[in-house]
């Protein structure tokens, strides 16, 4: 039978096995050295290979197949056998125990190359490093502090609360479309900002009485065409405007605002122009007085203010706008955008008389509103939380009002110059101040003057 190249026959492999194993039996009975521990005559231990078996032993067993030592030895082309890709790593040629298999030697972690390498992996931070780290903290640190305490100055904290609520009084106007306020609290050393929000607006366009939140009752054949805009509601005869039920926005306690055109007939007089009984009232007195009543709440009980405003020229060929506020500090009138007289400041803040839900009328007969009146808007006064200032600072001057237009600027009708609001703190005493521009600015002055 030919052989093939590269492949041994079977009964050649098997007699050459069985030579070897006879002359591995004539050598002597001592155990081979391991091939892992490479050491004679010493048993292996069960960490490193298998209990070993001895060389005469292992010839003597009738079954037992000397593993092929040569690399050229193949299986036969009929019944491949899988390899394996392992690495066995082998001293010296395996001898014939039982402990020899090929194993596999999986990588290991490297140590260092030299010492040096593994002194700079266990190095530590000196004493120099430790201490240039502990002084660029300590700078650092001081650096931090000055800079908190420069922050912290309670004339910087008063100037901030100032200019914070002035901005929002500003700010609040121009969202709202409505007049705003700052009050200047000497005596509580604290600043309150004041701002009105629109409740309700009525045009009188249609039959219906549309308006904004709630529609208003009167006559349809009230309206006439020549309004300030459209349509205008003529009041005659005992005819009556009533807004019934209104919103729980109407009842602020800290004010309220009415806007609104008017074109009044010669008689009669006095005559109630619009008014929400318990509440306050605006009429008219004479031919040319017009009168605020008030039911303010002092203490424990209700009092009524009257005031009245004379020389106001209502004509009745011509619309004229008439717009009253009242913010709890003070009252003011305007007629076509000009301040009549000068603004009623009380005393201490009074709340305006409990009645809710209470509905705004033109009067009642024979005194009731008589003329035309058109483009009614009522605003509810909204209050800010007053911002006290620090013990340490002194807020300066007497108790008085900056107004805002509906643009967040100083109302030209209160006032025709920059208003300042001046603080004193130190020793000696140091003045500074946040200055209020015609122009809607705002800008922090320091150090206005010293004093010994």
């Amino acid at each position: 039978m030919s052989a093939t190249p590269g492949y041994a026959p079977m009964n050649a492999r098997s007699a050459t096995a069985t030579t070897t194993a006879r002359a591995c039996c004539a050598r002597s009975t001592a155990p081979a050295p391991c091939s892992r521990c490479s050491t004679r005559g010493t048993t292996p231990s069960s960490t490193s290979c298998s209990p070993t078996t001895s060389a005469a032993s292992w010839c003597a067993s009738p079954t037992a197949a000397w593993p092929r030592t040569s690399r050229r030895a193949r299986p036969p082309m009929s019944s491949p056998v899988p390899s394996t890709t392992s690495r066995a790593t082998r001293s010296c040629r395996p001898a014939p125990t039982g402990c020899w298999t090929p194993r596999t030697t999986l990588p290991t972690t490297r140590s260092p190359a030299s010492g040096r390498e593994r002194a700079g992996a266990e190095r530590a931070v000196t004493l120099l490093e430790l201490i240039v780290v502990m002084t660029i903290l300590a700078v650092l640190f001081g650096i931090g502090v000055g800079a908190f305490k420069r922050l912290a100055r309670p004339d910087r904290l008063a100037l901030s609360r100032i200019t914070e609520a002035v901005r929002g009084a500003a700010l609040f106007a121009r969202g709202e479309g409505a007049p705003a306020s700052v009050t200047l609290l000497p005596e509580q050393n604290a600043i309150a900002s004041y701002g009105l929000r629109s409740v309700g607006n009525w045009q009188f366009e249609d039959d219906a009485g549309t308006g904004w939140p709630l529609p208003a009752v009167y006559d349809p054949a009230s309206l006439v065409r020549d309004g300030v805009i459209g349509s205008a509601l003529r009041l005659e005869g005992g005819s009556l405007l009533t807004l019934p039920s209104p919103p729980p926005a109407f009842d602020s306690p800290h004010g309220f605002g009415v806007d609104v055109y008017l074109r009044p007939a010669d008689e009669p007089r006095p005559m109630t122009i619009l008014e929400r009984r318990g509440l306050w009232s605006l009429s008219l007195s004479g031919a040319d007085t017009l009168v605020v009543t008030l039911q303010l709440r002092v203490q424990d009980r209700v009092e009524q203010l009257k005031h009245e405003l004379s020389g106001v020229s209502l004509p009745p060929d011509a619309f004229t706008r008439v717009t009253v506020l009242y913010d709890s500090r003070s009252l003011s009138v305007r007629v076509d955008g000009v301040r009549l007289g000068e603004d009623l400041l009380l005393g201490q803040p009074l709340l305006l008389a409990s009645n809710p839900r209470v509905a705004l009328t033109t009067g009642t007969p024979p005194t009731s509103y008589s003329g035309d009146l058109d483009a009614l808007r009522l605003l509810s006064v909204v209050a800010g939380e007053p911002s006290l200032l620090p013990d340490e600072v002194v807020l300066q001057g007497v108790e008085r009002t900056l107004r805002l237009d509906q643009r967040g600027r100083l109302d030209p009708a209160f006032h025709r110059t920059p208003e300042l609001i001046t603080i004193a703190f130190g020793e000696p005493l140091r003045l500074s101040g946040v200055e209020l521009g015609l122009l809607g600015t705002v800008v922090t002055r320091e150090d206005l003057e010293a004093r010994p």
